[in-house]
């Protein structure tokens, strides 16, 4: 019989980048948040498991790059508190010492929605986005510049 995905498990190099096969995770929230600021050792454990079980790419999902502009905020934590850059760093190695390329998903946390004072309003039908100065797109850029430059500094070598 003969197999339909013959590379599946073969290295890939992708723009400097080796894996050690093709198959990359997709992104996850931190599912062991607790209203921390940082990851806490469940969640490293659960990221070193992915690692472990065989994914080439390891995508931490949710890393806000500015708490503070979360809508209702996720059990999710911030880029910006370089008070957990070392548990940052932890969850990092943890991925890449079982074998796999450390990720990072960023995101604002940010709805920009006109009257929404919960996330059920955001489903409404045809709901009334506000529009962002240029010097809120300035900053916002300038937070998401910052919070890539935390994770590469962590060790996360794809954001």
């Amino acid at each position: 019989m003969q197999q339909q995905y013959i590379h599946l498990f073969s290295p890939i190099t992708i723009r400097g980048v080796e894996f050690r096969n093709r198959i990359f995770s997709v992104p996850i929230d931190f599912p062991h948040a607790g209203g921390g600021e940082c990851p806490t050792p469940q969640t490293i454990e659960l990221f070193a498991n992915r690692a472990r079980g065989g994914a080439a790419q390891v995508v931490v999902g949710g890393g806000l790059i500015d708490r503070g502009m979360a809508f209702n905020p996720p059990p999710n934590y911030s880029l910006d508190n370089p008070e957990t850059f070392t548990t940052y760093k932890e969850l990092a190695m943890a991925i890449k010492e079982n074998g796999a390329v450390a990720s990072m998903e960023l995101m604002t946390g940010m709805v920009r929605v006109k009257g929404a004072e919960d996330i059920g309003q955001l489903f409404e039908a045809n709901p009334a986005v506000m529009a962002m100065t240029e010097t809120e797109m300035d900053e916002l850029a300038e937070k998401y510049a910052n919070a890539a430059l935390f994770s590469v500094r962590a060790g996360f070598e794809m954001l």
